[in-house]
């Protein structure tokens, strides 16, 4: 798990801004960031993961959202991103062609914007 977790890491945390696991998120972080889920699969196998880029609402957080989304989307292609696991195989990002983006707002904070990306992931591990 540990490969798998430093591999997505590097990869979201390659867009300019800091990233975190979902529950992992430091009381003190400031926006822009994002959260994302790592899962362990097993052998040759594929789950649905999401990541969430969040920004303040004021006042371009609309553009650092669409922005930043548009970096994801660029990142990860329609054919698909390989990213080298440490300690053997690799696992591929691919859009979620039901839901690949979308914009949600913080539940709790209503000056919080968030651009959700929907993406799976096939592990060759």
């Amino acid at each position: 798990m540990t490969g798998l977790k430093k591999a997505l890491y590097a990869f979201w945390s390659g867009f300019g801004i800091p990233a975190y696991l979902t529950d992992s998120v430091p009381s003190d972080a400031q926006y822009p960031y994002i959260t994302y889920e790592a899962v362990q699969g097993a052998g040759i196998t594929r789950n649905v993961l999401a990541a969430t880029s969040w920004h303040k609402k004021a006042p371009s957080g609309n553009v650092e959202r669409m922005d930043t989304m548009d970096q994801i989307a660029t990142a990860i292609p329609e054919g698909g991103k390989i990213l080298p696991v440490e300690g053997g195989g690799f696992v591929v990002l691919y859009r979620n062609d039901a839901n690949f983006q979308s914009d949600v707002q913080d539940e709790d904070d209503d000056t919080i914007l968030g651009g959700r990306t929907s993406y799976q992931i096939n592990f060759y591990l």
